[in-house]
């Protein structure tokens, strides 16, 4: 008997990636990650190596690697060679669940977020699978990560530093490292007046002058990365924001009552589809420009 073909999604946020070549795209189902052509409904491919459901998902800017984390007591993290479809490391550092996982612009570091109850952030480095950085005892419950590029100094130039931005439970928060000392440093959003709300995705602009946050709420934030401070907040959907995707044109925002809205440059509503179901996860075509705006949805 063979297996003609899998279906089944895990429906995490930011749990579709399509891959760089241009021929697959990659979605966890239940404790494994399938790959999948795009041309080809029967060529799947299991990776396995989980022994509880994943709960995050995450893919390096070139598809070279793969990370997945796991709910349960173990809490592992697995990262794959994408070409060999060989398992690199197993980073078990973390206890309870992991909540989000997220690779650097130049695949050279890898952070993760646990969950509630191991409330710690770990920064690993690819080359080798040691540990960078941690952050212990969090304040708050953080449900994403995504890195923003180097760090810029007062005049925007790059540093050797790195940035990255985590959303949670009543939280916004900027991170910067270096990678040298291993020395992080947060610092928290500037709201002036009191804004409170969950935070369930989060992504950065293009330029990196920008970062942009979903909330339970059905909106999201709009943050100035160089000064930390809220710009605004832009009412999208109901049943809260569950994914995001940044292009030079705007961005697309994907709610759980299955809104699709793009939001231009300006932040100005300019073309919505409603569809069935939630929409838990976006990612840009393979092989489109970002500024050209072509995008997939997996519900």
């Amino acid at each position: 008997m063979e297996l003609e073909h899998a279906i089944g999604f895990s429906g995490i946020s930011a749990g579709l990636h399509y891959h760089p070549n241009g021929q697959d795209y990659v979605y966890p189902a239940g404790g494994c990650i399938v790959i999948a052509s795009l041309s080809d409904p029967h060529n799947q491919v299991f990776l396995r190596g989980h022994d509880a459901n994943i709960t995050c998902l995450s893919m390096s800017p070139t598809g070279r690697y793969l990370a997945s984390g796991q709910a349960g007591s173990n809490a592992d993290i697995l990262v794959w060679d994408y070409p060999s479809r060989q398992l690199l490391f197993r980073l078990s550092e973390h206890d309870f669940g992991i909540n989000a996982v997220a690779f650097s612009h130049d695949e050279k570091l890898l952070v993760s977020v646990g969950s509630e109850r191991d409330a710690r952030i770990f920064v690993w480095d690819m080359a080798s699978g040691n540990i960078v950085t941690t952050q212990q005892k969090l304040q708050a419950t953080v449900l994403a990560v995504c890195w923003g590029g180097f760090h810029r100094d007062v005049k925007r130039r790059d540093t050797t530093s790195y940035l990255f931005a985590t959303g949670g439970t009543r939280m916004l928060q900027f991170w910067v490292l270096n990678p040298a000392s291993g020395e992080l440093v947060a610092s928290k959003v500037e709201f002036g007046a009191p804004v409170v709300r969950d935070y369930t995705c989060v992504q950065f602009t293009p330029d990196r002058e920008t970062m942009v946050a979903g909330t339970t709420s059905g909106d999201f934030a709009v943050v100035h990365v160089k000064t930390r401070r809220f710009l605004q907040s832009i009412m999208a959907c109901t049943c809260g924001v569950l994914s995001l995707c940044t292009f030079d044109a705007g961005v697309l925002v994907g709610g759980g009552d299955g809104s699709l809205l793009f939001f231009n440059s300006e932040f100005v509503d300019s073309a919505k589809q409603a569809l069935v179901g939630p929409i838990a996860g976006l990612s840009p075509l393979a092989g489109s420009p970002a500024s050209s705006g072509y995008y997939n949805h997996i519900l």
